[in-house]
């Protein structure tokens, strides 16, 4: 075999191996490991084609030039090469912009080389190039093929970690802001439960002791002027007022007790229709519609505050989820992961009889699970999202252990999310009771949780392997590893009932 088929084959290597890590790095990686990847890829094609040095340079502005990275075995100052490389840069550049390679020869400490310029280009424009320069052999028509591919793959690699790092800045940056988001919401919440509160006060400040008022809405007790029933209560009315309501005409009953039983309905700005029951003892009719009027006044209010209540939990929610999505994205399988989860969730949910709204449960709790990582330390959070519970480092385990407990605090403020709360706060318990954070053993884990541990772990596992569900699941070690699982980590049913699914 002759140099040039060494060349050539040693050029295809380094193109394989470049091929290999840029298909694995094309999920999110850090930007770090990618420039020191780059830094050996360069290394290596100067090295395979006998290069004196391999340069990646970018363009700046009045054809200003920035070492992006550089490569010389033999030479510790690369000086003379890329001051040829500006020199010659009037010459090729219209041939780089337009996207061709651009060879040269000089003439340097007595021996002439050769210089091969590749262009790196984003959309149409020209960035920089690549430059590789070596004595007294001439760069071929396959090298120069193989050179343009890698180094194509290479600046890829370049605006990758560019727009990883900037994407990691972005998304510190927009933690902060969550965060504070977060502490606004609370007090936010707080103070909402504050308003109304001195509606029941004032009305029995005025009102007969005989005398009770309700505000009804979608059979449901939005105000009573009791103390005893808190204002507002979520409690459905009695069988004999709701029969009384049905027929939606206003009317005065005879009630237990001698009292008199009177209906209104009424209609709040946003259309809402509601009613109002006035309830006392030998009313007169003005004292009766003034009463009303009061009923109406407070139920408007109730209805009024429920709606915005309902709006910041909305708000809250969605905000939360929006935390999740950029928590998850730190993760460089986070898009495999969560597809696979899904698969795993929708074949659990036929085989273990789920109906719809647990499996939606499960579904949110999933994406809800790790909610309360956004007050880590972004460097601990990717580790841990990578590595797991190997990271080191006694704060940074203590934020992991608790953090089941601590997501599901935030999520309980959301009436909507209530069932998840039960489910996220026990996602890392094992069935042999060395989970955390409570070492909760067997069914005392909620089924649902069980579920998602096991979805969480095996989806995980399947995305490391950048494999197929379907394809994992037919790998005989993976099938054993699950099987032994079973019972330290993983309820023994739920294994059994996934493996019997395929």
């Amino acid at each position: 075999m002759n140099d040039e088929e060494n060349i050539i084959r040693e050029l295809a290597s380094a193109w394989e191996q470049l091929s290999i890590f840029y298909d694995w790095n094309s999920q999110i990686e850090d930007a770090t490991c990618g420039e020191k990847q780059f830094q050996r890829i360069l290394a290596r094609l100067t090295r395979s084609t006998g290069s004196s040095c391999g340069i990646a340079v970018k363009l700046g502005r009045g054809r200003g030039t920035i070492i992006i990275a550089s490569y010389s075995p033999n030479f510790e100052n690369i000086n003379p090469f890329l001051e040829h490389f500006k020199n010659s840069l009037p010459d090729i550049e219209e041939k780089l912009a337009r996207g061709q390679r651009a060879a040269d020869k000089f003439m340097l400490l007595g021996t002439e080389h050769h210089m091969l310029a590749i262009p790196w280009r984003k959309e149409k424009k020209l960035k920089g190039a690549f430059v590789f320069i070596r004595p007294d052999l001439q760069y071929n028509r396959a090298e120069s093929i193989l050179l343009s591919n890698a180094t194509y793959e290479m600046s890829l690699l370049i605006d990758y970690a560019n727009l990883s790092s900037r994407f990691q800045e972005k998304n510190n940056e927009l933690g902060i802001l969550v965060i504070k988001n977060l502490e606004n919401y609370k007090e936010i919440f707080l103070e909402a439960e504050k308003v109304g509160s001195l509606d029941t006060a004032i009305c029995n400040m005025f009102l007969p002791e005989d005398t009770k008022l309700l505000g009804i809405c979608m059979n449901r007790v939005f105000f009573s002027s009791k103390q005893e029933d808190g204002g507002r209560s979520n409690d459905v009315p009695s069988k004999e007022i709701l029969a009384k309501l049905e027929p939606l005409i206003d009317k005065d009953f005879s009630s237990a007790g001698g009292k008199v039983l009177s209906i209104r309905h009424h209609k709040d700005d946003r259309g809402m229709a509601f009613a109002t029951v006035v309830e006392t003892t030998a009313p007169s009719p003005q004292k009766t519609e003034k009463l009303h009027k009061i009923a109406e006044l407070a139920t408007k209010e109730a209805l009024r505050k429920d709606f915005l209540g309902a709006c910041m939990q909305e708000a809250y929610a969605s905000t939360l989820f929006s935390m999740s999505t950029m928590i998850k994205s730190s993760n460089p399988q986070a898009h495999s992961t969560l597809e696979n989860a899904e698969k795993i969730i929708s074949i659990l949910s036929g085989a273990l009889c789920l109906d719809e709204h647990e499996k939606k449960i499960l579904e949110k709790s999933l994406m809800l699970v790790d909610v309360s990582l956004i007050y880590m330390d972004h460097g601990a959070l990717e580790e841990y999202l990578v590595k797991g519970t190997t990271v080191s480092g006694p704060q940074t385990m203590k934020v992991i252990m608790e953090h089941p407990i601590k997501s599901a605090e935030l999520v309980q403020s959301v009436k909507s999310l209530s069932e998840c709360v039960p489910v996220i706060r026990t996602h890392h318990e094992r069935w042999d009771g060395y989970g955390y954070p409570m070492g909760l053993k067997g069914e005392e884990i909620p089924k649902l949780s069980r579920i998602l541990v096991f979805v969480q772990a095996l989806s995980s596992r399947i995305a490391q392997h950048s494999m197929d569900l379907k394809d994992f699941v037919l790998i005989e070690s993976e099938r054993v590893w699950l099987s032994r699982q079973a019972g330290r980590a993983f309820d023994p049913e739920i294994v059994k009932t996934f493996l019997e699914s395929f």
